[in-house]
């Protein structure tokens, strides 16, 4: 039997049949309802903003390099003098035995010292503990407790200032049990924060801060 007796010899209850089956299949196969193309749409969305949030952060820390760059040719020489005083290896370790060195130096004793964070010591940066953005150096800050007479807690003082670092130093304290008319000179407890920096690389302020 040729197709086309075949399709004569239909009635209209079978074709009926016959298209219904055949709607169920595409429906079941092939029908979109636009669901997944819509999904597809969001997400990329999503990851076009996320690139525009990169490409912005990444333009910002290319002004900043392009900004040191032009300091650092008008300095010339005087950048590098710069860097003796903000120098790019220091670590806490080193700021603590700076600090024990001169302490012994001028005979005054070291009760303790320690480090603090940003929100402990009163500093500039987030509480998270990273830099400002765009900021080109680290704060490095140590609280210290230090005991001896008037006289070694000011010689003390005196040696930091004479050294090639910036050291600068707050919430200073100083508590003594002398009496009124003592000859001796009493000892005396200091307590403060001593502060050093040090300089951050091109490299490593440039992905300071950069968005996550």
């Amino acid at each position: 039997m040729t197709l086309a007796e075949r399709m004569q010899q239909l009635t209209f209850g079978r074709s009926l049949m016959i298209g219904v089956v055949v709607a169920g299949m595409y429906y079941a196969i092939g029908y979109d309802s636009g669901t997944a193309l819509n999904e597809g749409i969001v997400k990329t969305k999503e990851q076009i903003a996320e690139k525009e949030i990169e490409i912005k952060g990444l333009e910002r820390q290319l002004e900043r390099i392009k900004t040191m760059q032009k300091v650092m040719g008008v300095l010339g020489g005087e950048f590098d003098s710069f860097l003796s005083y903000i120098p790019e290896k220091m670590s806490m370790s080193d700021l603590m035995k700076i600090i024990s060195t001169e302490a012994k130096a001028a005979g005054v004793g070291i009760n303790g010292i320690g480090e603090v964070n940003r929100a402990g010591a009163g500093g500039t940066r987030r509480g998270d503990g990273a830099p400002n953005e765009g900021q080109f150096y680290e704060e490095l800050t140590v609280e210290v407790e230090l005991v001896g007479t008037y006289a070694q807690l000011l010689l003390f003082l005196s040696y930091l200032t004479k050294l090639d670092k910036i050291l600068s130093i707050s919430q200073l304290s100083m508590t003594s049990s002398a009496k009124v008319g003592d000859r001796v000179s009493p000892m005396i407890t200091f307590k403060c924060f001593i502060r050093g920096y040090r300089y951050l690389p091109s490299q490593e302020a440039a992905t300071t801060g950069q968005p996550q």
